[in-house]
């Protein structure tokens, strides 16, 4: 096989490994740009659920509180647990 016979191979690898270079750099930027959207439609999303709460006729016991996907303050645990007293396996 001559040099010329082989140059067509090398330029597919080459291009093969610009299309995939091209397409990371494409990713790279889609990720920032799906992080910067995601960042402002959150911030959005705080401020109408603090709307729905500041709302004396809503609040945050309200179907439309829980319906944009927060739990409604009636249905919260406080979290506070007692351990109950001999309730382990006994020591010999």
């Amino acid at each position: 096989m001559s040099l010329e016979q082989f140059r067509p191979f090398v330029v597919r690898c080459r291009n093969a490994r610009a299309t995939l270079l091209d397409l990371a750099d494409q990713t790279t930027a889609g990720i920032a740009e799906r992080e910067d959207a995601d960042a402002a439609a959150l911030g959005k999303s705080k401020l109408i659920a603090n709307g729905v709460r500041a709302d004396p006729d809503e609040g945050d016991n309200s179907a439309l509180y829980e319906a944009i996907g927060y739990t409604p303050a009636r249905e919260r645990k406080s979290g506070l647990t007692r351990k109950k007293k001999g309730s382990g396996t006994p020591k010999t």
